[in-house]
């Protein structure tokens, strides 16, 4: 039997601000408890996070490293500044730190994780370099994407997976192409709702990395995305990612976490598909009907 001080230590990147620091905390402490794989983070300061909260971190999280944002731009800007358009939008946008940043810093293969994921429950194989793909990410509920259908593919230039969401992303370092990424946000740039659906124009470029490369979506019954009726878990449910909208039930469902000597959940997922002009345009449907009265009704039930 291989002993735990065997276990190689992973190093998890993660992108963190200020604004609810109290749940990252939270978050990040469950994944070292409930990994039977040792963990450690690498934490991205986007810019905002204050003296307090790294040295708070410094205390909950034994082994972490902080890398504030001037650190982060000495060392980015000039790997950057060939390609102006991703240079303008990672200064634009602090969710681009993890297309760059994160995924350009450091050797070997990308383990990401977003600080408002909590793990419920002991888990195995999320931090697993053997994986037959060359990327792997949380599933979405809906094509959170910042573009419009018919700027897909056949009809437009643009290919993208389908249900992508980057709260968890494991990736080949080698599937991030700047050439290709500077054309894609050219190509972006022309579509008015890259700007006015901001929140979701990095994924959207992960989306295209993905697309153009073997990828695929964790099972969505082990690794949740909270929804505003989600009260209670399944046994398998190992994590539920809180997006800000949501974040509020964190707190609300801390007494689900189990037993740290349970059987370990493992890994599963499946290839990612297209998303077709069709899907991104249902999806789209489909969100404005959910905001009519009608629609916040029929989702309770």
């Amino acid at each position: 039997m291989t002993s735990a001080e065997s276990i190689p230590v992973v190093t998890v990147q993660t992108l963190m601000g200020e604004k609810g620091i109290e749940h990252s905390v939270i978050c990040l402490q469950s994944v070292v408890r409930y990994s039977r794989q040792p963990v450690r983070f690498n934490i991205h300061d986007d810019g905002t996070l204050s003296q307090a909260s790294y040295e708070r971190l410094s205390q909950a999280l034994p082994g972490v490293t902080i890398i504030g944002r001037e650190e982060a731009d000495d060392h980015m800007l000039p790997l950057l500044r060939s390609y102006r358009r991703c240079s303008t939008i990672r200064s634009q946008h602090p969710l681009f730190l993890k297309l760059f940043d994160l995924a350009l810093s450091g050797t070997g293969h990308l383990y990401y994780l977003d600080s408002d994921i909590l793990f419920f429950r002991p888990f195995l194989g999320l931090f697993d370099p053997t994986y037959p793909l060359d990327a792997l990410f949380m599933k979405d509920m809906r094509e959170g994407y910042a573009v419009r259908p018919w700027r897909l593919k056949p009809f437009g230039p643009i290919s993208l997976a389908s249900l992508i969401n980057t709260g968890i992303i494991y990736c080949k370092r080698s599937l991030i192409d700047l050439d290709f990424i500077e054309y894609l946000l050219r190509q972006l740039s022309a579509d008015n709702v890259f700007r006015t659906r901001g929140q979701w124009a990095e994924q959207t470029c992960w989306a295209a990395l993905a697309e153009r490369n073997s990828s695929g979506v964790l099972d969505p019954d082990i690794y949740k995305m909270v929804q505003p009726v989600t009260t209670s878990l399944t046994e398998t449910t190992v994590a539920v990612h809180f997006v800000s909208t949501h974040r509020a039930q964190l707190f609300q469902m801390l007494n689900l976490q189990r037993d740290i000597d349970l059987e370990p959940i493992s890994v599963r997922f499946a290839p990612a598909r297209t998303c077709t002009a069709f899907d991104l345009l249902l999806s789209d449907v489909k969100a404005r009907s959910l905001r009519l009265p009608i629609g916040r009704l029929l989702n309770a039930q």
